[in-house]
């Protein structure tokens, strides 16, 4: 595949920058006639590729902290809703035990067990056998990892129950952007300087999580590396253009399974296959697509 046929977009964040540098530099090794010299023995290995990218405010489609009030207004409503209540009452005694032991004061605010399993995480992977959990971790009890993993995993459920309006706000400028692309390729039937074979995106778990929530194939927090696949290809006896959906897990080796379009909730009307028209496929999505995105996230 040609370099010029694929376009690359990113959160501006500098980890997803650098997460889409790396992804362009594994797919696109230098062939002969892109080697740019003769004595640098990377250049047989890597070629220079362009990553598009906005200021954070700006963010709308790939950013996970851009200025959108009203989402944020809704965020905030996150604790007034009746599954946050039950699941607090019924992870009451561990939120007293977390506060008691760890130092911070999840009674008034239980985000931060969500936060501090994922920093830990993080740093867990990143530091390999030489990172050690914090004392309090055993004092808190022998569940307390799992009890943590269970705070971040409905931290990213419960966005999902915020409505279809803050959804909009924050998978929308996504999704919306991916089907003109989509329509223009099956329009115009041909690769061009706006139409590419190949669009990455490069983004964080908090997106994917919106974008899967409003795909209707959410379950738990996406783990490092994974991401969402999407294929347009043309149906061979009525030369329609389809979409076909992915998945895959980088935790579990690089899993990649197909996501079946008519068992999800905001397909399942339209498209009675695993994978869907094109046409149906942008029906199902249009309650979720901005018309003016800056306008739409002012309180």
């Amino acid at each position: 595949m040609l370099v010029r046929n694929v376009i690359a977009d990113s959160s501006p964040v500098r980890r997803c920058l650098e997460t889409s540098l790396s992804v362009l530099g594994g797919m696109f090794p230098p062939t002969e006639s892109q080697i740019w010299s003769s004595s640098a023995d990377i250049s047989k290995q890597w070629q220079p590729l362009g990553v598009s990218t906005v200021e954070p405010k700006r963010a709308y489609m790939l950013g996970d902290a851009n200025y959108c009030p009203l989402a944020n207004f809704y965020a905030d409503k996150v604790d007034q809703l009746p599954e946050t209540k039950d699941f607090l009452l019924k992870h009451q005694d561990f939120i007293e035990r977390f506060t008691r032991f760890s130092g911070y004061n999840a009674t008034k605010n239980w985000g931060i067990v969500s936060s501090l399993y994922d920093a830990l995480t993080c740093e867990e992977n990143y530091f390999g056998n030489e990172f050690k959990w914090p004392k309090w971790i055993e004092d808190v009890g022998s569940d307390c990892k799992e009890q943590m993993k269970a705070f971040r995993n409905f931290g990213f459920y419960i966005e999902g129950k915020l409505g279809q309006i803050f959804l909009k706000l924050r998978a929308g400028t996504f999704l919306k952007t991916l089907l003109d692309r989509l329509q223009n390729i099956a329009s115009l039937g041909e690769i061009n300087d706006e139409n590419r074979q190949v669009n990455t995106y490069g983004t964080h778990d908090t997106v994917i999580s919106w974008i899967l929530h409003a795909l209707g194939f959410f379950t738990e927090q996406p783990s490092f590396g994974s991401g969402l696949i999407i294929e347009l290809r043309k149906d061979l006896s009525t030369f329609e253009p389809i979409v076909h959906l992915y998945y895959s897990n980088l935790t579990n080796n690089f899993d990649i399974y197909e996501l079946p379009l008519n068992e999800s909730n905001t397909f399942k009307n339209h498209c009675n296959s695993t994978s869907c028209k094109l046409v149906d496929f942008a029906s199902s999505l249009q309650v979720y697509l901005p018309a003016d995105i800056e306008k739409e996230c002012e309180v």
